[in-house]
């Protein structure tokens, strides 16, 4: 991403804040940044790309960060817990009338950007899983689904208020607060000799393929995490498309009861030609004891 391209970004996301998606025009946003309606098409293809970029872009940018909590050190697993959900507050606060406009705006959605809505979904429920387990280990394991969920609607529930209601909170303190309500919530579980009132089976495949090895990496946690690759690199919106696209025949054959080989080699194909996304081929087909072409 360069010195142009953020500024177009930085600008349009003013913008659509202010007056909103439908009522700011790609001239508007070039000219907010300085430069010519050419200029913009020089690096997306339209109004529709462009918010899929931004959104694409602060996405990666929240999981960079996510991740460098977690690669700290000096946290244990409860303080690295509450320190992402620290930095997640922080980033609804800041951009929270670009979410707004969201909330607010029917705003058409392609391919690519329900492509991205959905790993974004994914991820998120990976992330709690992760995190959760690293806290409090196996003995969640029977009520770990509900937890998943309680705890995502404890986040989104102050997350909805921020930015629809402008509650003003103290982000540095959240993660903490949460994280103790989290224990609670837990806590009352265990004691409670009620069963689980979701499982992993009744999830949509989206969601119970990625859980389905909690102690390792699944089919589909490789797949996931391919597509974060795709997102991740230079390449333009079609290729990554293409890639995208080809993940997702990977993981509808591997469900199948006698998966195509072919169809999965052929789609592999398109990991191997790209080098940054190799080693992900390299491991899908591992996992399901296939040689790739040569």
């Amino acid at each position: 991403m360069n010195d142009k391209q953020m500024l177009l970004m930085s600008s349009g996301m003013k913008l659509f804040a202010d007056k909103g998606y439908h009522n700011t025009s790609v001239q508007e946003i070039a000219a907010a940044a300085g430069m010519s309606k050419g200029s913009f098409y020089l690096y997306f293809q339209s109004k529709e790309d462009f918010l899929t970029k931004v959104i694409q872009y602060y996405y990666k940018e929240i999981i960079n960060r996510l991740e460098a909590i977690k690669n700290h050190n000096d946290f244990d697993a409860r303080a690295s817990f509450a320190a992402q959900i620290s930095v997640l507050a922080n980033y609804v606060y800041t951009y929270k009338d670009f979410i707004r406009m969201h909330i607010r705006e029917n705003i058409p959605a392609g391919q690519y950007t329900d492509q991205l809505v959905n790993q974004m979904k994914v991820h998120n429920f990976h992330w709690l899983k992760d995190n959760l387990l690293a806290i409090y280990g196996p003995s969640v394991n029977d009520c770990l689904i509900d937890t998943i969920i309680q705890s995502d609607g404890l986040m989104n529930g102050y997350f909805k208020w921020m930015v629809t209601d402008g509650l003003q909170i103290d982000t540095e303190q959240t993660g903490n607060y949460i994280v103790e309500r989290i224990d609670n919530l837990i806590q009352g579980m265990l004691a409670d000799s009620s069963p689980p009132l979701i499982t992993a089976e009744n999830l949509p495949d989206i969601y119970t393929d990625h859980f389905a090895d909690v102690n390792g990496e699944s089919l589909m946690d490789l797949i996931e995490q391919a597509k974060a690759a795709v997102y991740e690199t230079d390449l333009s919106a079609d290729r990554q498309a293409e890639l995208l696209e080809a993940a997702d025949m990977i993981a509808v054959s591997a469900k199948e009861e006698q998966p195509s080989t072919m169809v999965i080699k052929g789609m592999l194909a398109y990991f191997q030609a790209e080098p940054a996304l190799k080693p992900f081929a390299v491991k899908i087909a591992d996992r399901l004891q296939i040689k790739l072409i040569q």
